[in-house]
């Protein structure tokens, strides 16, 4: 017979980097935690699949964070200020726990940033999307054990007393692009979007697995559906003025967005793709656009590609 009190249901909240400079977030629902192990198949000529050779393991964590702050946007927007090259997980171990309701810790041994959650810009929602880390092989830890990525032990819950409602918002949100008619933007109900592209390198040791992942390359993209600007308009802005051969900075300005509690500053960005143009009486005759970033460099270093906090 069934029992219903073994059904396991929790709830929770997580704390990054305990021994170090901690961070704590609330997810706005569920927090997704995966166990990861890469493996290489043992084939045979007269028996086919013998066995799965195991030669990698790692976690993946996923949740959307609920509350917006000057802490939260520097910890779930490392990529930013990172040099090509550079280690997403550093020069030391930064931990992860799960905190249940119900008194267990779920503790990671190293995390990073994988993915990070990119903003919405939507009045419905609050702003971080889904941030993504990966727990990976911490330093001089062995690789043959599941406490080396991650454990579950009994401690009682801390409580939810910084839960801050405050944080949670959702702004109305004002948004420019370079001079006029671009420097106030009527938004659709869909809002805008940032989402960062990053371009990583993993780093697998035999015997080991996965030991680093490494930044390639970063960008900004920025889509919204503006109400208020014409087709001509938008032609105007897509930089085919700038000649053959040229480049597209020339056409690119800083896209700023702003709201009650938040600020939002995306340098040098140009318009990277228009949707078609429609003529349509249930239509507007210009859809989305979407902004790319370009990279300033000064004395021999990439300046900020984006300001995020609470007030500029």
């Amino acid at each position: 017979m069934s029992n219903r009190t073994l059904f396991n249901r929790e709830t929770g909240h997580l704390v990054y980097d305990v021994g170090g400079t901690p961070a704590t977030f609330f997810a706005e629902g569920t927090i997704s935690l995966e166990l990861v192990e890469e493996t290489a198949a043992l084939p045979s000529l007269i028996f086919g699949h013998l066995d799965d050779i195991p030669v990698g393991r790692m976690v993946k964590l996923k949740f959307v964070p609920q509350e917006f702050s000057t802490g939260a946007a520097g910890v779930l927007f490392p990529q930013r200020n990172l040099n090509i090259g550079d280690s997403l997980f550093g020069s030391a171990d930064k931990t992860m726990d799960i905190h249940t309701v119900s008194g267990k810790q779920v503790h990671l041994n190293c995390v990073a940033v994988y993915k990070e959650p990119g903003i919405r810009g939507d009045i419905k929602k609050t702003v971080f999307g889904e941030v993504e880390y990966w727990g990976i092989l911490g330093i001089g830890v062995s690789p043959n054990a599941l406490a080396s990525y991650v454990n579950e032990t009994i401690v009682e819950y801390p409580g939810a007393s910084a839960f801050d409602r405050t944080r949670a918002i959702t702004p109305a949100w004002q948004c420019s692009w370079g001079t006029s008619p671009f420097d106030v933007i009527d938004l659709d109900e869909s809002g805008w979007q940032l989402n960062s592209k990053a371009k990583l390198k993993e780093w697998k040791v035999m015997g080991n697995g996965l030991t680093d992942v490494s930044l390639s390359d970063y960008d900004l993209e920025i889509s919204f559906t503006p109400m208020n600007i014409t087709r001509a308009q938008v032609m105007a802005r897509m930089g085919y003025d700038v000649p053959l051969g040229g480049v597209k900075s020339t056409a690119a300005a800083d896209f700023i967005a702003q709201g009650t509690g938040i600020y939002m500053q995306a340098y040098s960005m140009f318009l990277k793709q228009a949707e078609p143009f429609a003529f349509d009486s249930e239509k507007l005759t210009s859809g989305k656009i979407t902004l790319n970033s370009t990279k300033t460099i000064a004395s021999g270093a990439r300046s900020s590609m984006l300001y995020l906090d609470t007030s500029d």
